[in-house]
């Protein structure tokens, strides 16, 4: 049985095996955008305190960020069927980048909802 996967696997043109890159691209993306948004429980608390903000409004964006996450998700899915893989990822990782960015450097609130809670969830 092994023969035979190893067969098919040489058979397979090169292109196939070239896209391996992409799926390597899209597990970290993936590894990136989901630490990012299940690690929130355990950041909730310090970062409320450090924004001087109640822990309910830090946990709304959180829930903007996972609601963005898997709203996105019904269009991303056909999207990846029709157009080149990469440029989405790419696109996925430039969201998550900015709203990284976005977060860390737009101080308050503001920053947090629309770089933490709407971007990463976007791009994730």
């Amino acid at each position: 049985a092994l023969d035979a996967v190893t067969a098919a696997v040489q058979a397979l043109p090169l292109r196939a095996t070239e896209d391996w890159g992409s799926v390597a691209g899209a597990f970290l993306l993936t590894l990136v955008g989901f630490g990012a948004i299940y690690s929130t429980g355990a950041f909730a608390g310090p970062v409320a305190a450090g924004l001087g903000l109640p822990r309910g409004v830090v946990e709304a964006v959180y829930a903007i960020n996972g609601g963005s996450c898997f709203l996105v998700s019904a269009l991303s899915g056909p999207l990846a069927d029709r157009m080149d893989v990469r440029r989405l990822t790419g696109a996925g990782a430039s969201l998550v980048a900015a709203g990284l960015a976005l977060a860390a450097l737009w101080p308050g609130l503001p920053g947090l909802f629309l770089g933490y809670g709407l971007l990463v969830g976007l791009g994730a």
